[in-house]
């Protein structure tokens, strides 16, 4: 599973990959406050099936849900690039 988008930035910005496939792995979940969960996951960026570039991110969600924690990791990514106004589509 993961996402095709049209370009990514890495490096601050400081350089674009066109065409990347990004994908989420090594999720990890911390209850910091009730109802309050710290999500950390690496974001891996690959162009042909090749690992480019990875990152770290991090967020924090204040509401219990039935969704997995991939599917909530998933949703913070897409979230992400929609306010970046990049262009994606899932991949299975």
């Amino acid at each position: 599973m993961g996402i095709n988008v049209n370009y990514y930035k890495i490096l601050g910005d400081v350089a674009k990959v066109e065409s990347p496939y990004l994908r989420v792995r090594d999720i990890m979940v911390t209850k910091i406050a009730t109802n309050t969960f710290e999500y950390t996951y690496k974001l891996e960026i690959l162009l042909n099936g090749a690992e480019v570039h990875t990152e770290r991110k991090l967020f924090v969600k204040t509401s219990v849900s039935d969704l997995t924690n991939w599917k909530i990791a998933y949703s913070h990514l897409k979230a992400e690039l929609t306010t970046k106004g990049i262009t994606f589509t899932d991949s299975v």
